[in-house]
């Protein structure tokens, strides 16, 4: 809880989310209600899923999910039009989203 309250006050004044190598299994609901991040980093947990709230982060420009356990990107991941860059390595994805086409902003 001590690291979310700490990421929520990055957030709130760096628009930056850094929420990495706490082990966690899910993504804490509290920091998808931070529309104004434009940057986030979720790397170096144990992720398995992430919740269709992401979408909600209609400003975010770059998302890090190296080193977690995700077997899939949700379909929400493609509704932030603003991402330019978008890390997945050493996951456990085998396939894309159909609607990645959708990221035009991506490097």
């Amino acid at each position: 809880v001590l690291g979310c309250l700490r990421c929520i006050q990055q957030a709130l004044t760096e628009q930056i989310v850094v929420f990495e190598g706490s082990s966690y299994l899910r993504v804490p609901l509290e920091i998808m209600s931070l529309a104004s991040v434009t940057s986030m980093s979720l790397a170096r947990n144990a992720i398995e899923i992430l919740p269709s709230e992401i979408a909600s982060l209609t400003s975010l420009g770059s998302l890090n999910l190296d080193k977690n356990r995700l077997a899939m990107l949700c379909d929400e991941v493609c509704e932030l039009t603003r991402l330019r860059s978008l890390s997945c390595e050493n996951n456990f994805l085998v396939a894309l989203p159909d609607k990645i086409t959708r990221l035009v902003n991506l490097l």
